[in-house]
């Protein structure tokens, strides 16, 4: 008896979730059809039932929020605009001694004489002082600087290698 009572029960639960299958369905593809408009044009769609939301902001966030997501930060460098990407940079120097602030600069100063049309960023990060150079958007571009680096200053060549950062990338 009790078995029985179970298996009642039990196809009884099957079957309600079987017939709620098309209900739900509906339900996903109302949000799809929805999903072209942005968000204050689906909040703002009023259906029987259902309550209605009003939202109040500046025409700008409205913009700002139509927009594909990016990650970049733009610059405004002089009469160059730069926008912040992930890429590369060769690292020269890095250390954490009394002196490395100095030795940092000296090396800046070396690489800005052999290769003026790099830029050098000298950084301080506790407790290191680093010297990264260039600004390349793939890593065989920064392999390829590296080694004209190599045959240049071959009295620091052991110590440079690529390393991946955010670079000012130039449109």
């Amino acid at each position: 008896m009790k078995r029985s009572l179970l298996y009642c029960s039990l196809l009884t639960l099957c079957l309600a979730i079987v017939a709620m299958k098309p209900v739900f369905a509906q339900q996903e593809a109302n949000l799809h059809s929805k999903s072209s408009n942005n968000i204050f044009e689906v909040l703002a769609l009023s259906e029987d039932g259902l309550g209605t939301v009003i939202v109040h902001q500046p025409e700008v966030i409205r913009r700002q929020v139509a927009r594909p997501s990016q990650k970049r930060t733009l610059l405004e460098d002089g009469e160059f605009t730069a926008t912040i990407v992930q890429g590369f940079r060769i690292q020269v120097f890095n250390g954490n001694l009394p002196s490395s602030k100095q030795e940092a600069y000296h090396r800046a100063q070396i690489v800005n004489k052999n290769f003026p049309d790099i830029t050098c960023y000298v950084s301080y990060k506790a407790p290191f002082w680093r010297l990264l150079v260039g600004d390349f958007r793939t890593h065989e571009e920064a392999q390829t600087a590296l080694q004209e680096m190599k045959r240049l200053l071959p009295q620091v060549a052991g110590e440079l290698y690529i390393v991946r950062d955010k670079i000012r990338a130039l449109y």
